[in-house]
């Protein structure tokens, strides 16, 4: 009996042991693959921002430099989807001493990258991460107040109904269409930005680039520092077709 019992012992630790294994490689498989598939997806969009701003700088010479018309670049999309929309709807006002006239007053568009994490924009010349959390800037405006001088720029895109979803690169190229330029002596120089998505990210980024911001809701106010004592300013509205 003795003999017996030990057999029996040896069969049940066999197959108690064995049943821990398979359960083991079974919740190690479930996990691993989810955290790889996390990892990917957010190594994904790491490498889509990085390109984006990247694609950013290189088409924002049609904007800061004049003669240059048109830019191209290439942006890999592993998957992801590339198009545009309105994006967010910018105000530009200033005063000259005989009241406020307005400069611009419309939707600047946007190109955007969406994977299996967040999007990616290219929006007024500034490059933003849009999450569920929330959106940053990824990229400086084209702003500047220094010795009482402003200097804003910003890239209108045409928008589109057309979307491209690849595994391969992909070129995108920026051509200008006309551009328009003030420049007045002024008392104040004011830029509204109304958008859910990226009206907060856009005073945070003009903060750091020296300007005043005050948010309520999905409407950001924004004028240059105090500090600047803001005597002239100079406005670049750059109008821009994207092709992709």
């Amino acid at each position: 009996m003795i003999g017996d019992d030990r057999a029996v012992s040896e069969v049940i630790a066999f197959v108690l042991v064995f049943t821990i294994i398979i359960f083991s490689v079974a919740v190690l498989s479930t996990v691993g693959f989810s955290s790889m598939e996390s990892y990917k997806d957010g190594e994904q969009t790491a490498n889509a921002d990085r390109a984006m701003v990247a694609l950013a700088d290189n088409l924002n010479d049609v904007a800061r430099q004049a003669g240059i018309e048109r830019r191209s670049g290439e942006l890999a999309l592993r998957e992801g989807t590339i198009g545009t929309d309105s994006g967010a709807t910018v105000s530009v006002e200033m005063d000259t001493g005989n009241g406020e006239e307005e400069l611009f007053d419309d939707s600047l568009g946007r190109f955007t990258y969406t994977g299996d994490g967040d999007t990616i924009a290219y929006e007024g010349g500034t490059v933003f991460r849009i999450g569920d959390g929330g959106s940053v800037a990824r990229a400086a405006p084209m702003a500047t107040c220094r010795d009482g001088t402003a200097v804003l720029t910003l890239v209108v895109i045409e928008p589109t109904d057309r979307t491209v979803q690849s595994a391969d690169s992909r070129e995108v190229r920026l051509v200008e269409n006309r551009t328009e330029v003030r420049t007045e002596s002024v008392e104040t120089l004011t830029v509204t930005v109304d958008d859910d998505r990226t009206a907060t990210a856009w005073a945070r980024a003009l903060e750091d680039r020296g300007w005043e911001a005050d948010v309520d809701g999905s409407t950001a106010t924004v004028e240059p520092d105090g500090d600047c004592e803001l005597e002239q300013a100079t406005v670049r509205i750059v109008h821009v077709d994207v092709g992709y």
